[in-house]
C-alpha cells in the first residue's frame, strides 16, 4: 500500500491494469490492493492472480525506470503472465485478459482439493504418487528436493500419512485450489475459447518457459499454451538449472515476498555455483 503511494510508476502502472482488466471484472483491482487487510478479498483466487500480476508489472516498471533491465525472464506458473508481458511476448491488454480468464476460471475449481509441499526430488515422488495419478499429480518441481502435489484432498492427507512414517518433511499448503492437478482439465476447453483473441509475437528479451522447462520464442504463447500452464507441471527447477549451467548468478524476485528465494539458493548449490538472490519487496517492511 505505501509502494502504490510512493512511487509514481508503480503507482500508474497499477492503475492502467485495473483499468484494463475493469473491462471485464464486477470488482475494483484498485480497491483490493488499497484496502485494509479485513476489508480486502484479495485471498480469493479471482482476485489473487490480478492482483499479484499487477504487482508483478508495477514493480517490473519501476526496476526499469531505474535502469534496471533483465537479462533473461522466467515466470512460475501465475507468475508466466507477467514474465509474458515483461519479456515483451504478450501486450498488456493481452496479459491482463489471460490474468483474469485463468484466475475466473481457477477459481471455479476451489474446494476440489489442495496442494502439499513434500521434501523429496521428482523421481521419488513419481512413485510415491504411483496409482492415484486421476487424482493426484505433481504440481511443481521447484527445487531438486522440492516438489508440490495437487490433487484431492482426502488423496494428499493419505500419501502425507505415508510420508510422515518415512520421516519425510511434508506440509499442506494455505489455500483450496489444486492447481496443475486433473482438476484443472475441465476449465482448459472454456480458458482456450476465451483467449482465441491473442496475438503472441516474439519476445524482445531472452524469456524461458516453466511449462516446458526450455527457452522460448515467446510467439507460441497462445491459448493452448496458457491452458496448458494452468495444467502442467512447473518446471521451475528444470529452467533454474539450465541457467545455472549458462552461468547467470544474479536472480531477483518479483513478487510482493519472495518464495522462490529457497528454491533459487538450491539451484544454485546443487550445481556448485556461487550465485546471489535478491527480492524486489518483503512482507510487512
Amino acid at each position: 500500500r505505501e509502494l502504490l503511494e510512493m512511487d509514481s510508476v508503480f503507482r500508474e502502472t497499477v492503475q492502467e491494469c485495473d483499468a484494463l482488466i475493469s473491462q471485464w471484472a464486477d470488482w475494483s483491482l484498485w480497491e483490493e490492493l488499497t484496502a485494509t487487510e479485513t476489508e480486502s478479498s484479495i485471498e480469493e483466487t479471482r482476485i489473487a492472480q490480478p492482483a499479484i500480476f499487477a504487482v508483478q508489472v508495477g514493480l517490473t516498471a519501476m526496476w526499469r525506470s531505474w535502469g534496471i533491465e533483465p537479462a533473461v525472464i522466467v515466470g512460475h506458473s501465475a507468475g508466466e503472465v507477467a514474465a509474458a508481458w515483461a519479456a515483451g511476448a504478450l501486450t498488456l491488454p493481452d496479459a491482463c485478459r489471460v490474468i483474469y480468464e485463468r484466475s475466473r476460471l481457477q477459481h471455479l475449481t476451489e474446494g476440489e482439493g489442495r496442494m502439499m509441499a513434500v521434501g523429496l526430488p521428482a523421481t521419488e515422488v513419481a512413485n510415491v504418487i504411483r496409482g492415484f495419478e486421476d487424482r493426484v499429480a505433481i504440481g511443481a518441481v521447484n527445487s531438486p528436493t522440492s516438489v508440490t502435489l495437487a490433487g484431492d484432498e482426502a488423496t494428499l492427507e493419505m500419501i502425507g500419512e505415508r510420508l510422515d512414517q518415512k520421516d519425510v518433511f511434508r506440509r499442506m499448503l494455505y489455500g483450496k485450489v489444486p492447481y496443475h492437478s486433473p482438476a484443472m482439465d475441465h476449465i482448459k476447453p472454456e480458458l482456450i475459447a476465451s483467449l482465441k483473441s491473442l496475438k503472441p509475437k516474439t519476445a524482445t528479451t531472452p524469456l524461458y518457459s516453466t511449462v516446458l522447462g526450455i527457452r522460448i520464442d515467446g510467439s507460441d504463447l497462445d491459448a493452448s499454451y496458457w491452458a496448458d500452464n494452468c495444467r502442467e507441471t512447473v518446471r521451475f527447477a528444470d529452467v533454474v538449472g539450465a541457467l545455472v549451467e549458462e552461468d547467470y548468478q544474479l536472480f531477483l524476485e518479483v513478487s510482493a515476498h519472495p518464495v522462490l528465494a529457497g528454491a533459487l539458493k538450491e539451484g544454485l548449490s546443487h550445481k556448485k555455483r556461487e550465485g546471489s538472490v535478491v527480492a524486489s519487496l518483503r512482507r510487512k517492511e
